[in-house]
């Protein structure tokens, strides 16, 4: 006699089964995971109070706000650097801006520094906290050499790798730690 293998229990056998039959198809009567439960709840009580925080108390900042604020900052940043209008008198008082010499030091350590040496005494290039200037010692002349560089000296063109706003920042820190470049009616001086 050969025994048959007993038929494996149905797991579904103490499940409900719904009454509908649709394409000859029942389907039974499961409950949805906690998991997905507990992530509907949390986005219907997280929408209520986004929508509380945000729109009715009016507590925080709405994105327009926000907006406008970052748009206000950057204006006033753009305005210190003095990008509106760059002369002699302006890069003077980029000079004077902290943020301004912070972020052209950054710029000068990165790109200048490996030439004119770390605390501008010189090295390959000419010493940029001097009472000799070669080249020019006005904010403008300055400025021009760092923009189109001084090729009979080796100097390369940074125009294109710093940019504008970064010779901006590199010539107000150049400006910062040489005082002895005041502003006068002459030029040279």
């Amino acid at each position: 006699m050969s025994k048959q293998p007993p038929e494996p229990a149905d797991p579904h056998d103490d499940e409900p089964i719904r009454e509908h039959v649709f394409d000859g198809i029942q389907e039974y009567d499961k409950k949805l995971p906690n998991w997905w439960l507990m992530t509907f709840y949390g986005s219907i009580v997280f929408s209520i109070a986004y929508w509380l925080y945000y729109h009715t108390w009016e507590v925080g900042a709405s994105p327009e706000e926000k907006l406008a604020l970052q748009q206000e900052r950057i204006a006033a940043h753009a305005a210190a650097e003095g990008l509106d209008e760059v002369d002699d008198d302006a890069l003077f008082e980029a000079s004077r801006e902290e943020s301004l010499v912070e972020a052209g030091r950054n710029a000068y350590a990165a790109s200048c520094s490996a030439c004119h040496g770390a605390e501008l005494e010189g090295g390959i290039g000419s010493a940029l906290k001097d009472a000799d200037w070669t080249h020019g010692d006005r904010p403008m002349e300055i400025r021009r050499n760092i923009m189109e560089g001084i090729p009979a000296a080796g100097m390369p063109a940074w125009r294109q790798s710093l940019g504008e706003r970064q010779i901006n920042a590199v010539t107000a820190y150049i400006l910062s730690v040489n005082p002895d470049l005041a502003p006068d009616d002459e030029p040279g001086g």
